[in-house]
């Protein structure tokens, strides 16, 4: 028979070395010394691979949180979040502690704009309107507003706010909302891409402490039915209908300084003549200055401020409706040159009369 010689098949040189390899670590885990060496760096490896290693090379989500708690000391925006209430021109605690918190940060520099979010909840202002006269009366000027009243949710919120600032092109922005709020508030801003970096800012645990001067014994311990606090009858400096004017500013940190001396458990009315400007009237311009100072609008009566309007606009129908006898006026200082005449006409109705000059309003 005629032998057949087989072909000879050259093994490829990487699978030989492979073999070699396998073969080598075969061998040499039958000695103590490179398994123990194996085992070791194998333990060594996945100490690296755990948690540890994790924050040495953070991941793009471990990255992201980490850049959205590291907020920069000045961005292009801050973007307030409203807080619903179902009474018009009273605004809840919660509301007036973010726009306190967001008007902190505005004087501190971290931003030129403010953009105050939120629709028509209730009548006819908006929470955002409501946010603006606060900011305007703690020193923000009406430039530096930006406003936004057609959202309903937050997820509107962020939508509508997204259509203001794309256009300007805010590339930074804070977010200011409690916090319990603001882990979903923020994540639909993100998603709406309203910026292109937005930072969480917080309502803090304490605002800081407003100053308003200590009022006289004799004026603690007076004892009166109610205070009237007469707004000016029309501000001539008044151009927005969102901007108090000094004499709102005046009397509001006055009530302010009222609320930080204890005299605020009795009723107010807060009264100005009907006017023919704006939609919003000057009592509720007022009460919501005196809200921004830390006074509380639970007791407050506001006098209507439109003709035809459903609530009385005559001062002493009021205060006979409400059996008041002994009140305390609250006026501006331009009101000080009738003064005489306007405590003769309560002495007509009846009233015993008690009178106060509002405190000159700080300038921020």
């Amino acid at each position: 028979m005629k032998r057949v010689r087989t072909p000879l098949v050259r093994t490829p040189q990487t699978e030989r070395l492979s073999r070699s390899c396998r073969g080598g670590l075969f061998f040499a885990l039958r000695w103590p010394w490179p398994r123990f060496l194996l085992v070791t760096l194998l333990a060594l490896a996945c100490c690296l691979g755990g948690p540890g290693g994790a924050e040495a090379r953070p991941g793009k989500q471990a990255k992201k949180a980490r850049q959205q708690q590291s907020a920069p000391k000045k961005v292009g925006v801050i973007v307030v979040l409203g807080q619903g209430h179902k009474l018009e021109a009273r605004p809840g605690a919660g509301m007036v502690e973010r726009v306190r918190t967001a008007v902190e940060a505005f004087h501190q520099g971290r931003a030129g704009k403010l953009l105050f979010c939120g629709g028509y909840t209730t009548g006819h202002l908006s929470e955002a309107e409501e946010m603006a006269v606060m900011a305007m009366t703690l020193g923000v000027p009406r430039k530096a507003v930006l406003l936004e009243t057609r959202s309903q949710t937050t997820t509107e919120n962020a939508a509508e706010a997204a259509a203001i600032l794309r256009p300007r092109s805010f590339r930074t922005a804070l977010l200011v909302s409690h916090k319990d709020h603001l882990e979903r508030a923020l994540k639909n801003f993100q998603k709406a891409k309203a910026a292109k970096q937005i930072f969480p800012l917080p309502v803090p645990e304490e605002l800081p402490q407003r100053k308003f001067p200590e009022l006289g014994p004799e004026l603690r311990q007076a004892a009166f039915d109610a205070v009237v606090v007469h707004g000016p009858d029309r501000d001539p400096k008044r151009k927005d209908m969102l901007e108090p004017g000094p004499q709102v500013r005046s009397l509001a940190f006055t009530l302010g300084a009222f609320a930080a001396n204890g005299l605020d458990q009795t009723p107010v009315l807060l009264w100005s003549k009907a006017q023919s400007e704006f939609s919003l009237t000057i009592p509720e311009l007022l009460g919501l200055a005196a809200a921004a100072y830390g006074f509380p609008l639970g007791k407050v009566i506001y006098s209507a401020g439109r003709r035809y309007g459903e609530a009385r606009t005559d001062l002493f129908e009021i205060c006979a409706q409400q059996g008041w006898k002994k009140v305390l006026l609250v006026y501006p200082a331009p009101l000080a040159r009738r003064l005489e005449d306007l405590k003769a006409q309560y002495a007509e109705k009846g009233l015993e009369v008690l009178t106060f000059e509002a405190l000159p309003a700080p300038k921020h």
